[in-house]
C-alpha cells in the first residue's frame, strides 16, 4: 500500500490507495484521512443574539457572561457596545447583583421582588413598635413565635429589628413599599 501526503487548503490529508491503479479507476477506492480538524466557530460573545439573550433577557452581569463564554468582562462590555446593546447604569447593576437582600425582598429569576410573607412580618414589627414595644421586646416576640430571620438560622437581634423598622419607615416616607 502506498501513502501519499498532500496539503489541501484546509489541512493535512493522507491519501491511502494502491499506486498501481489505472488512471480511470484512480478515484474508486481512495481513502483520505485527516490529520487535524479545523473549527471555525464564531466565539459566543461576538454573537449579538447571544449577548442580547444573556444580558437583556436573562439579566446576567457582564462578569457572568464572561464566565460562560470563557472571556473577560471588558471584552463582553466591548461587544455589548459594538452591537448597540445598552448597558445598565451602575445603580441598576448594583441592584441586580445586590449581595444580601433586605428583609421583605427575594430574588426570583435574577430579579429582586417583594417577599409577601416577610412584608407581613415587617408590618407586625411596625405595629408593635408604634404600640410602644422596644426593639429588644419585638426581637424576643419574633423568636418566641418561631419566625425565621433572613438567613433562616439566626435569632432575632434588637439591632436587626431596628434596621428593618427604620428601613420600612424611610421607604414609606419616600413613597416606595
Amino acid at each position: 500500500i502506498g501513502v501519499e501526503t498532500k496539503k489541501p487548503p484546509c489541512g493535512w490529508f493522507k491519501k491511502i490507495g494502491s499506486p498501481q491503479r489505472s488512471q480511470e479507476n484512480r478515484f474508486s477506492s481512495t481513502l483520505y484521512l485527516m490529520d487535524t480538524i479545523g473549527f471555525f466557530l464564531k466565539p459566543q460573545f461576538k454573537d449579538k443574539a447571544f449577548l442580547h439573550q444573556k444580558y437583556v433577557v436573562e439579566r446576567l452581569s457582564t462578569q457572568q457572561i464572561a464566565d460562560l463564554s470563557f472571556s473577560s468582562r471588558p471584552t463582553i462590555s466591548k461587544y455589548l457596545k459594538q452591537h448597540g446593546i445598552a448597558t445598565r447604569s451602575q445603580q441598576e447593576a448594583w441592584l441586580a447583583n445586590k449581595g444580601q437582600l433586605s428583609f421583605g425582598e427575594k430574588r426570583r429569576n435574577g430579579k429582586i421582588q417583594k417577599n409577601k410573607s416577610e412584608l407581613e412580618i415587617v408590618e407586625q414589627i411596625k405595629d408593635l413598635k408604634l404600640q410602644g414595644y422596644s426593639y429588644r421586646q419585638i426581637a424576643a416576640w419574633l423568636d418566641a413565635r418561631g419566625i425565621k430571620t433572613k438567613n433562616r438560622f439566626g435569632i432575632w437581634q434588637a439591632s436587626t429589628v431596628m434596621k428593618i423598622f427604620k428601613r420600612s419607615r424611610a421607604s414609606q416616607e419616600s413613597g416606595t413599599t
